[in-house]
């Protein structure tokens, strides 16, 4: 059903609020989520076209950041399939769109959008944490995506306790004979961990102490004690461990934003105490042309949309 003007005009303030945002738009997050049926898929179609063209989404433009994020708070399953996706990236252009997300935001979403009207779901998770050749922090962000559906009663703790035991096996013998990486190993460990997975603690010892990790896994004391240890009322808590529906009012915690506060004390300084605010940089933002909205035909004639043509680095 196509949008009305009104519809169209609201998507187009909210990529404008989201793009570079000096301040945290709290007004525009609570707008979109608002209204999601209305908006909602033009936030979609930007995670799909991202997906088709990553590197058009890694200059500094937030309008992904905002899109994954308010699909997840949303609960919007249309967002697993391109999020799914992205776990495929080389890590190069994993990092350049995801950043640090790719292990602590990109599990979240993926289990906050999961598909379980689509059988396959969970396979294509399990997919991705199996296969070896895939950017390491993708696969991680697999097992955590099942982790968290295990954590909040959403699929059967005790078969994905098998499975990733499964997977663990396998990497600690990929490690012995062919001297691999061990980060997705050390990762798998600390799942059992917090699975309370005790029952596979005799074979944790043996990787813990035959096998190279150093990079970040628990001690083995460390590992003893909490794999008997009944869950604590914290873990349930933590938004880690959590679906948490305000994934997108957490970016408001990110030095972007909170630094503003900086930044306007700054200002308020004499020239000569502090050279290095430009208060022209913080001037409220004018428009030069026309508004065209990113998804409409561009003004110079290209054919393409806005967005991929001279919208791009706009």
């Amino acid at each position: 059903m196509p949008l009305s003007e009104a519809d169209e005009a609201l998507i187009d303030d909210l990529f404008d609020a989201f793009a570079y945002p000096i301040d945290f738009p709290f007004e525009a997050v609570a707008t979109a989520k608002a209204n999601w049926p209305a908006v909602g898929t033009a936030f979609i179609q930007e995670l799909e076209d991202a997906v088709a063209d990553p590197w058009a989404y890694a200059n500094g433009d937030m309008i992904y950041e905002f899109a994954y994020r308010l699909a997840s708070d949303m609960r919007d399953t249309r967002a697993f399939a391109p999020l799914l996706a992205t776990l495929y990236f080389p890590e190069d252009i994993s990092e350049a769109l995801m950043g640090d997300g790719t292990i602590s935001n990109l599990p979240r979403a993926l289990a906050c959008t999961f598909d379980a009207s689509d059988p396959a779901s969970e396979a294509k998770l399990r997919g991705v944490a199996e296969n070896r050749k895939l950017f390491v922090w993708s696969r991680v962000a697999a097992v955590d995506a099942l982790y968290i559906r295990a954590h909040e009663g959403d699929a059967d703790r005790d078969a994905v306790k098998r499975w990733v035991f499964g997977l663990a096996n396998a990497e600690a013998e990929a490690v012995r004979l062919r001297d691999e990486d061990t980060t997705v190993l050390e990762s798998l460990i600390s799942t059992l961990t917090d699975l309370r997975a005790a029952e596979y603690l005799p074979d944790i010892e043996v990787w813990r102490t035959t096998l190279p990790m150093d990079q970040f896994c628990d001690s083995l004391e460390h590992i003893r004690d909490s794999i008997t240890s009944p869950m604590s009322s914290g873990e349930y808590e933590d938004k880690f461990h959590r679906y948490y529906g305000q994934l997108t009012e957490e970016f408001a915690t990110w030095a972007t934003f909170v630094e503003k506060a900086d930044r306007d004390a700054r200002a308020a300084l004499d020239d000569d105490e502090f050279d290095g605010y430009s208060e022209a940089a913080h001037l409220p933002f004018v428009r030069p042309t026309p508004k065209v909205g990113r998804n409409e035909p561009c003004p110079c004639g290209s054919g393409l949309k806005f967005k991929k043509c001279c919208g791009k680095d706009a």
